[in-house]
């Protein structure tokens, strides 16, 4: 039904990937343009790091196998640019403001994606449109660390996406981390609710399902530890599953679950950027109960103007953006209801990444390479958009800067909130077959100099 390799894109403003033939990486002509722009790596944050690959793209004439952008790989499905293009073509959708909280195909369509494959019963009430899940996370961390006083705290299992420990911070919220690298199981469950009854001050707990950057994904039996652990204290679970959908696992570790099942206590944020391959259109969703969209807390009315959770979620919303793009959520709804009659399928969909993960993986350890989340006696990150490596003997900044002599890009850990110091984050989304070839050959290479 899909052809997920025939899918394959360079996202508009992205760089262009390798082509076939070798390309010259000259290590002085590097160090040069980047002391020339003043930019020191090690110094470097996300948004600074993607910007001096680019420049040096620019300035040397050549072009990176870029792991480090995190960004959709494939053409997005006629369904939903049909939709799209009908809702702004066939109607007055384009000179009118979308509701607040969302059109109702798409409430109802998410409505029913959730419980049919994720077992969640979130009613369309409960599900709000976002400007992606990017937006989401910043409301949820909004609410949930202002609902008590004195509960205003974050514990992010970590490592994670930066951006929300950046919002979190920009909120004027304190924030806490626990790695999840050594910590799994009964452990982990111990450690959260040893600081939870420590710090009496933790809000919410946040961590992405599956995990960026290493693709983990939280067992069954730790989600409901957290869930416990959240209702007992009266905190927020926020689970941004932006991934869902994109990677495969062994059938114990598959990523059917959330802690959604296990407590009414959760926001929950969807990703039409990455599930669906809609990034340009930034829509994301975030679900939560109908008990928490109902519930009262004196501390959210400062900020809010309500004591309602729900009030306060759909006021965040539209005081921020006055919505979600209008056109682009008949795009989503159309989509979504599609894979909830099963006329399309989102895993097969998807499988492209699943896929070439598996092939750079088996081109790094043929190379001396190896995987860290992964090394712990029972893996859980199965294969999908990002992989977690390192080189024996290498720092993480010294391994970005000589991969950089070799044409390959990615990310450290440190970015992350990883405890290791020794790894990179690699995306494989901007990776097809062609480049596969050249990337072999340039980490041979690399091999053979180190």
């Amino acid at each position: 039904m899909n052809d997920p390799q025939a899918n394959r894109i360079d996202p508009v403003g992205a760089p262009r990937r390798a082509e076939g033939r070798d390309q010259i990486f000259n290590g002085r002509l590097i160090d040069e343009s980047l002391l020339r722009a003043g930019i020191d790596l090690s110094q470097c944050g996300l948004e600074e790091l993607w910007g001096a690959i680019n420049l040096l793209e620019r300035e040397l004439g050549v072009e990176f196998l870029r792991m480090d952008f995190g960004v959709p790989g494939l053409r997005p499905s006629i369904i939903a640019l049909t939709a799209q293009a009908a809702a702004l073509t066939n109607s007055v959708i384009p000179s009118q403001y979308p509701p607040p909280d969302g059109i109702p195909q798409l409430k109802g369509a998410a409505s029913q994606f959730l419980n049919k494959f994720l077992a969640v019963e979130a009613p369309p009430e409960c599900i709000l449109p976002t400007c992606g899940a990017t937006q989401g996370a910043f409301i949820a961390q909004a609410v949930a660390a202002t609902r008590r006083e004195n509960m205003n705290e974050i514990l992010f299992l970590e490592p994670g996406y930066p951006p929300m420990k950046a919002q979190a911070r920009l909120l004027g919220i304190k924030s806490i981390g626990i790695d999840l690298y050594d910590r799994r199981g009964d452990q982990l469950i111990d450690a959260i609710e040893s600081i939870v009854r420590e710090k009496g001050s933790i809000g919410a707990i946040s961590w992405s399902n599956p995990n960026n950057p290493t693709w983990n994904v939280l067992t069954e039996e730790e989600l409901r530890g957290i869930a416990r652990i959240c209702i007992g204290w009266d905190i927020v679970a926020i689970e941004d599953a932006a991934y869902f959908g994109m990677g495969t696992w062994t059938e114990a570790d598959r990523p059917s679950k959330t802690v959604a099942q296990f407590t009414d206590n959760y926001f929950l944020l969807l990703s039409a950027s990455k599930m669906l391959s809609y990034a340009g259109e930034r829509i994301g969703l975030l679900a939560t109960s109908q008990q928490m969209m109902r519930r009262r807390y004196d501390g959210l009315e400062p900020t809010f103007g309500t004591k309602e959770v729900g009030a306060a979620l759909k006021r965040a919303i539209f005081n921020l953006t006055a919505g979600a793009p209008h056109s682009a959520q008949y795009a989503v709804a159309a989509l979504l209801e599609a894979i909830n009659a099963g006329e399309y399928d989102l895993e097969r969909s998807l499988a492209t990444y699943s896929q070439m993960a598996k092939q750079i993986k088996r081109v790094l350890i043929d190379n001396g390479f190896y995987l860290i989340y992964e090394s712990a006696e029972r893996s859980t990150s199965g294969d999908g958009f990002y992989l977690t490596f390192g080189y024996p003997g290498f720092d993480a900044m010294r391994l970005l800067k000589e991969l950089l002599y070799y044409g390959v890009t990615a990310l450290p850990l440190q970015l992350f909130g990883s405890s290791r110091s020794d790894g990179l984050r690699g995306c494989v989304a901007l990776i097809d077959q062609q480049n596969l070839r050249v990337l072999a050959e340039r980490i041979t290479r690399f091999r053979r100099d180190h």
